[in-house]
């Protein structure tokens, strides 16, 4: 018989797409108290928010879940849908620390293990996308993937089932990137070498990966330490680039023996035409994965580097 298993899935950063699963934030019972309003910015999203406030990016959902309690009795405050897109402008209900550790379920930051039934396998996704620079912004004060590669130590303490996957636009554009040694453009080198040093997990390709001419391209691929793959992006004669499956599955643990089967398999904008790359229909790709793995996996994930307008 099979066993039956309890997923825990927390993403951190971004947007995934995973089919067969979804979540909304649960509207509290009765009416949070917010300790501060705060108005959403260009430039914010929830985990930040939430590593401004309470010193961990992972409290997000709490914010989600007071939000949408307040918006059902005052229409001032935003109703969250989705997690991963917040608006400027938008009014949000932060809780206090302690009232925000209810909401999550927590006496603190991370879900303690003992608390984790024995059937359930926790999984951590650090989703990223559009790398464009290695260095930090704002002088020093956001940014950078140094900050990304502690995040991720951090991340794997908690959960050792912590996987970092990337959805395209790591080779370029990048300023860095039109430097010269011996004479050769850096061409994406530098941040091929720095997800190499993190422990990049996953990637499948952006539009700009095909900025680089072909033998870059190819190049960039062969330095990879991370596992490719791509469900619509192929070579001139259709056929999969050297290293990159269709699809790529793979199976997590607990410390007491349940598994589960992911799949990935991911989907590009045919955005960028070279003389070296063909694009199959992005959607029609999905369907073929979905009914391929249909059976061999317990949950099936899409990575995509698609408009957000042809996936909502």
């Amino acid at each position: 018989m099979k066993q039956t298993r309890q997923l825990i899935i927390q993403t951190i950063f971004g947007l995934i797409f995973i089919l067969g699963l979804a979540s909304h934030p649960a509207v509290a019972q009765t009416e949070p108290v917010c300790e501060v309003d705060v108005v959403v910015q260009a430039d914010d999203w929830l985990s930040k928010i939430a590593q401004k406030f309470y010193g961990d990016p992972l409290a997000f959902p709490a914010i989600a879940e007071a939000t949408n309690a307040k918006a059902a009795v005052d229409d001032s405050y935003a109703t969250i849908e989705n997690v991963d897109l917040i608006e400027p402008g938008w009014k949000l209900c932060l809780p206090s620390l302690a009232d925000a550790l209810t909401l999550l379920g927590q006496e603190g930051p991370a879900v303690a293990a003992d608390t984790i039934p024995d059937t359930a396998v926790p999984i951590t996704l650090l989703h990223l996308n559009d790398v464009y620079e290695i260095s930090p912004v704002s002088g020093g004060a956001e940014g950078g993937l140094a900050r990304v590669a502690t995040l991720r130590k951090q991340l794997l303490a908690e959960n050792p089932n912590t996987f970092t996957l990337l959805a395209g636009d790591l080779f370029s554009p990048s300023a860095l990137g039109t430097a010269r040694i011996d004479g050769e453009r850096l061409a994406g080198q530098q941040t091929v070498g720095v997800m190499n040093a993190i422990g990049l997990d996953f990637m499948t390709f952006g539009n700009h990966e095909f900025d680089l001419n072909e033998a870059q391209f190819m190049q960039r691929l062969n330095e990879s330490k991370f596992t490719w793959f791509s469900s619509n992006v192929f070579d001139v004669n259709g056929q999969s680039f050297p290293g990159v499956a269709k699809n790529h599955i793979f199976t997590v643990a607990n410390n007491k023996g349940p598994e589960v089967r992911i799949g990935l398999f991911g989907l590009t904008i045919a955005s960028n035409p070279q003389d070296y790359v063909t694009y199959t229909d992005p959607f029609a790709a999905a369907a073929e994965q979905v009914a391929e793995l249909e059976g061999q996996v317990d949950i099936l994930i899409a990575l995509t580097h698609l408009p957000i307008e042809s996936v909502a």
